[in-house]
């Protein structure tokens, strides 16, 4: 099943579509993802190939295609482990949470982690519960499980559930990557956006830490307040 995958990915290559992405997703020297691998497929091809395999894929594929060195194939792993995911019991679910943590080097990009980390760890741990996965991958230094730990909580806040996320943003206010400011950032404007209860929790928060708030964190949490909250907290 790996090596139809792999020659369905090959046929569908774009060479000029993959000189983009090389630029887009930052791979040069000292960027974040330098070394990436693309193949040119866009989005819309490779949840296609979702679309194909989901039916047919077992975790040993999907692990396999996982530690990939092209990105698509990556993404496209993990957008096969949440259809897995979505059709398990409590103990097959455990099992891909497993999985996703164990491999997270491989999760190495933002939009590997955007696309997936809310629909397997941030619904795993509101399924039972327990978010002690989410601090453990904030104290891990590696930017991706960071980011990881906010943005899982994409899901949560939807949940009426902010102690983890405010939790979260306190302890990165003082993280030195863009990505995390404006994970970070994101997540809070969500939270604000979930409930009117989200709402008072992101201007108490915003109250209490604009002043130190790295200004892309802070740009990103006040984009859908009224303009004169944002002029307000932008001028704190």
């Amino acid at each position: 099943m790996y090596d139809d995958i792999i020659k369905d990915i090959q046929l569908l290559k774009n060479d000029n579509v993959a000189k983009g992405q090389l630029r887009f997703f930052k791979t040069g020297k000292g960027e974040y993802a330098e070394g990436d691998k693309f193949y040119g497929l866009t989005n819309p091809v490779v949840r296609s190939l979702v679309k194909k395999y989901k039916a047919k894929v077992d975790l040993d594929v999907v692990q396999k295609l996982l530690k990939n060195p092209y990105h698509e194939v990556r993404l496209l792993s993990l957008l096969l482990m949440i259809e897995l995911f979505n059709k398990s019991d409590l103990n097959g679910k455990k099992q891909i949470v497993e999985i996703y943590i164990k491999n997270a080097k491989y999760i190495n990009n933002w939009d590997l982690v955007d696309l997936s980390v809310y629909k397997i760890l941030g619904k795993y741990c509101l399924e039972i519960n327990d978010y002690s996965l989410l601090y453990m991958l904030s104290e891990t230094g590696h930017l991706w499980s960071e980011r990881m730990s906010v943005v899982a909580n994409w899901i949560i806040v939807k949940n009426e559930n902010f102690e983890v996320l405010i939790c979260l943003a306190k302890k990165f206010l003082s993280h030195k990557h863009d990505l995390m400011y404006k994970a970070v950032g994101w997540i809070l404007r969500e939270m604000g956006k979930s409930s009117d209860r989200g709402y008072k929790q992101l201007l108490l928060f915003l109250d209490e830490y604009a002043k130190v708030m790295p200004r892309t964190m802070l740009r990103y949490s006040i984009e859908k307040l009224p303009k004169e909250l944002q002029k307000k907290y932008m001028n704190i």
